[in-house]
């Protein structure tokens, strides 16, 4: 559940991105794991969405509006982030990979061409369409999809 931005009163605050960019720090209030922060982050340019300053997406990527990037997560390329998609911990998500309305976190990797709808992905290497759909498939296997 992610609550909305606020702006700082009085100054506005602004950081500068590793790759240069310079950004307008917004703080939002974002419950993950069942626990309730407050976050300061900036608003990714290409989709609208939530990245937190100690996250790394590159200008290339897509970071949707409903969908943040959190901790030390990573979104490179060409990937999008979609619908309330929340990726956080060590996640990455890169290449030419969509995910929409998923859990990316820990220390899962999503790339290729792989297409990811729904589900809480939190640990392997994954490169296919496939491969996501069978590990959602273990998981539910097992108890663990939402």
């Amino acid at each position: 559940m992610h609550t909305g931005f606020t702006i700082p009163k009085g100054k506005v605050e602004t950081a500068t991105l590793p790759d240069g960019r310079s950004v307008k720090v917004v703080t939002r209030t974002v419950r993950v794991a069942d626990r309730e922060r407050e976050i300061r982050g900036y608003i990714h340019e290409n989709g609208g969405g939530f990245v937190e300053l100690t996250a790394k997406v590159d200008k290339t990527a897509h970071v949707g509006k409903n969908a943040m990037v959190l901790e030390k997560a990573q979104v490179r390329d060409m990937a999008r982030i979609e619908g309330n998609t929340v990726i956080y911990g060590y996640a990455q998500a890169y290449d030419n990979a969509t995910v929409s309305d998923a859990q990316l976190y820990g220390a899962v990797r999503i790339g290729g061409e792989t297409v990811i709808k729904g589900g809480r992905f939190f640990t392997h290497t994954i490169s296919s369409t496939e491969q996501a759909d069978e590990y959602r498939a273990l998981l539910e296997q097992v108890g663990d999809s939402k």
